[in-house]
Order: structure tokens, then C-alpha cells, then sequence
């Protein structure tokens, strides 16, 4: 009756933790009201020297998504335990993308009807809504890792819409698991704490 339960004390960079699949989310460690985009070579040194509670751990370089991106990791974010629609919800910003961002002729016909319908279909079914200013709702990947020009060039040469969400679907597929391979996602923490 009187035993008492020993716990194992955990490794502390996995008590920020929230997901690690597919992507990798964590609690900020600082006082933050954005989601930040983090290079995991960068995070996993700043979670080892903050594991080894070093007096001058600063928060390495990272991306502050704001300005249209917050609602695009939110909505994954929401979806995190579900990577089939984690994936819906980049295609479905890489059409958003498309119309506020990129040129493509075939958009300048009036197919680009289609692509609005698929759009607001699409945005019904996930529930995501972007307002408000939006620059930016594809998450930043640096070039080492994913060639935009390459991306935005291949677009002048598409014919149809059927070629138009096949090239969309393959490269948003690429940039989602470039993004889950490559960076790591803090949550805002108002607090810091």
C-alpha cells in the first residue's frame, strides 16, 4: 500500500513536443503569438542547448508566419493527425497561391472559373478561410531545398485544367514533404513559458 511509483524523467526536449509526425510540431519555448518555421538541424541544436540549460540559448534564424502563412498552418496544424488531408489542405493553398501569386495563361481564359469553384469547394469541405491581407499562403522553403523558379516557369506551360491540378497536386505534394522532412513548427506562447 505504501509503494511509491518511480518515473522515468523524460529527455526535456520532448516536453515541448505536440506531434513529430508528419510534421514536427512544439510548444515555443519564448513568447510568441506566431507560429514559427524552423530549420530542424536549427531547432534540434536550440532544443540541446536548452536541454542543457546553457544561460545564452538563443533562438536560432527562423521564418515568422503571419501575413496569410498563419492561416495555412493553422488549418495543418488542425489537421495534424490526419496526413491525407494534411495534404488536401497544401493543395488547396497552392491553388489559393496560384491565383493571388503566380501567372499561369491558361488562367487568363475562362477556365479560371474552374479553378475558383475547385477553391471554394475545396475550402467548404476543410474549413479554411483566408482573410484579411494575405502576401504569402505557401510556407517559405528555402532554395536548397526546392527550386520555385523551376516551379513557376513549368507553369506557362500547361494546356488545360486537367494538366493544371496534376502538376498542382504533384508539387504541392513535394513541398508538403519537403516541409515535414526539413523544418519544424512552433506554436505560438503568448507567455514564454
Amino acid at each position: 500500500m505504501g509503494k511509491l511509483l518511480q518515473f522515468k524523467k523524460g529527455d526535456a526536449s520532448q516536453d515541448n513536443l505536440i506531434t513529430a509526425h508528419p510534421m514536427e510540431f512544439r510548444r515555443a519555448r519564448w513568447s510568441s503569438t506566431n507560429f514559427i518555421q524552423m530549420r530542424k538541424s536549427l531547432s534540434e541544436r536550440y532544443e540541446k542547448e536548452f536541454d542543457s540549460k546553457l544561460q545564452n540559448t538563443t533562438i536560432p534564424p527562423h521564418f515568422v508566419l503571419n501575413m496569410g502563412l498563419e492561416y495555412t498552418i493553422s488549418a495543418l496544424f488542425y489537421y495534424r493527425n490526419s496526413p491525407e488531408v494534411m495534404k488536401e489542405v497544401y493543395f488547396l493553398a497552392g491553388m489559393v497561391d496560384l491565383l493571388i501569386n503566380k501567372v499561369c495563361p491558361i488562367l487568363r481564359t475562362d477556365l479560371i472559373r474552374g479553378l475558383y469553384n475547385k477553391v471554394f469547394e475545396l475550402r467548404n469541405k476543410l474549413n479554411i478561410f483566408w482573410v484579411g491581407p494575405i502576401n504569402q499562403v505557401l510556407l517559405p522553403i528555402e532554395p536548397d531545398f526546392y527550386d520555385e523558379s523551376r516551379y513557376r516557369a513549368s507553369l506557362h506551360g500547361l494546356k488545360n485544367l486537367k494538366d493544371l491540378y496534376a502538376f498542382l497536386m504533384e508539387e504541392s505534394q513535394e513541398m508538403f514533404l519537403i516541409l515535414c522532412k526539413e523544418y519544424v513548427f512552433y506554436c505560438p506562447n503568448p507567455k514564454g513559458d
